[in-house]
């Protein structure tokens, strides 16, 4: 298959939809997302492909996981209201009709076409609600920079035209406004609700590369999957900008054929054959989630916003706070820094880790057996435990360093090995991360055999 860069390869595809060709930029769509599953600019064909084709399942598919990480932009609002109306949903096209003219109040073009789309299909909207008068103005406050004044019209607009948009706007005009605490604390609420929501990231992206760099890195990874271009990002007026650069990939040639099967996977003579059907979205994908609107509470955006009780109930800042003291006690109780936190991410990570160097092994259905065999090796590991306790301290990676080493393994995963390279050669220079990484990098040597980079790497420590 012939290489080319993905920005082509999307140019491609708009050209197949401007000609008709929608089969053939459905297949290539599903392709690329096998490989890229969020990135924002692909669903955005596929949703236009689909409707093109009358694919309305499809089209409603893709456009409720846009809508999800994309909230506030008004056209994933009036594709969402045109696919519900041909569903036959009227009062779901409602509420999206309601937030495309909120986001966009001074836009007379957009309220003249959306006017006259909505009398053609008998869609109407109740003109006078309050709750919508005062979300369009806090909009036209937003952008004035007036920032005083549009919290206290997302404050009054509570949960119209969406629940989640009036909170995710109050965030970021706490945050512009410089009260960062309640912004930083709305827009993790906001993430908690909607995980790939591009503007909540951008922000808390911009406040924790000064304050968090762990988080930090949370929160650039999920725009990677949205965007592929913030693999090389800078920060401008406060602004994180993704650097263009050349991402290359091969270019699958459509066949035509209908029920073709594809391969998922490392391409393994084991893997699993799919049935590639160009008219849904593959189901065995991590795709972008569709997220529902409920909203934070029972109660309403104002009773939460009070001031004097918003940092003492479910705040980051809180939680934080909690983590630092169990790290503390741990401290205090033991004498030692723990190496370690449990989490459910630990343990995806280390089975991950088994799985590719041994392959997967069924639980074995006799406890009897393994207990018999870990009694009579308990003594033995005793007499060998104390005398290795402080060697194992010394070449043990600490907390941060073992959060990079899974960054750099998820690399591999992700399409993105020139990076994970880059780290794990920085995970190099560190004495106590060696023998960790050598394991990690004789198991990704056998994975990927054509990385001559990774090789070259794993040879250098090996002599």
């Amino acid at each position: 298959m012939p290489i080319i860069e993905i920005d082509n390869y999307l140019k491609k595809i708009d050209n197949l939809i401007d000609n008709g060709n929608l089969e053939q930029a459905a297949f290539h769509c599903l392709y690329l997302l096998r490989q890229y599953p969020k990135m924002l600019r692909i669903y955005e064909r596929l949703g236009r492909t689909f409707l093109e084709m009358d694919n309305y399942n499809g089209a409603l598919d893709t456009y409720l996981r846009l809508c999800s990480a994309q909230p506030d932009n008004f056209l994933n609002h009036i594709s969402l209201a045109y696919t519900y109306v041909e569903c036959g949903r009227t009062e779901n096209a409602i509420t999206h009709c309601e937030t495309a003219k909120c986001l966009q109040p001074d836009n007379t073009a957009v309220e003249r076409d959306l006017s006259a789309w909505m009398n053609t299909h008998s869609v109407t909207l109740s003109s006078d609600d309050r709750l919508l008068n005062e979300f369009s103005e806090g909009i036209r406050a937003y952008h004035k920079h007036d920032y005083t004044s549009a919290c206290k019209r997302f404050l009054s607009a509570e949960k119209k035209p969406m629940q989640n948009l009036p909170v995710l706007f109050l965030g970021l005009s706490y945050y512009e406004k410089g009260d960062y605490q309640k912004g930083i604390w709305l827009l993790e609420s906001v993430l908690r609700r909607e995980p790939y929501n591009q503007t909540a990231l951008r922000t808390l992206a911009v406040y924790y590369s000064k304050h968090d760099r762990m988080k930090f890195n949370q929160y650039i990874n999920k725009l990677i999957e949205l965007d592929p271009q913030y693999q090389h990002w800078e920060i401008r007026d406060e602004e994180i900008i993704g650097q263009h650069f050349p991402i290359n990939i091969s270019y699958y040639d459509w066949t035509g054929i209908p029920g073709t099967r594809v391969r998922i996977g490392w391409h393994q003579a084991s893997e699993k054959l799919i049935l590639n059907d160009n008219t849904k979205l593959p189901s065995w994908l991590e795709l972008l989630p569709i997220t529902t609107s409920s909203s934070i509470s029972e109660e309403t955006v104002q009773s939460i916003i009070n001031e004097g009780e918003l940092f003492y109930r479910n705040s980051f800042f809180t939680s934080k706070s909690a983590v630092e003291k169990s790290f503390a006690d741990d401290q205090q109780s033991t004498g030692k820094v723990p190496l370690t936190v449990s989490s459910e991410l630990d343990e995806a990570f280390n089975f991950l880790e088994h799985i590719a160097s041994r392959g997967f092994e069924p639980i074995d259905p006799n406890p009897e057996k393994i207990n018999t065999i870990s009694s009579n090796n308990e003594s033995d590991k005793k007499e060998t435990s104390s005398e290795n306790d402080s060697e194992q301290l010394k070449q043990t990676p600490s907390a941060e360093e073992r959060q990079m080493m899974r960054e750099a393994w998820r690399c591999f995963s992700t399409d993105q090995q020139d990076l994970g390279v880059q780290l794990y050669k920085k995970l190099i220079d560190k004495p106590n991360c060696l023998p960790a990484v050598e394991e990690e990098l004789e198991k990704l040597v056998i994975l990927f055999p054509e990385n001559t980079d990774l090789a070259e790497l794993y040879n250098s420590i090996k002599g």
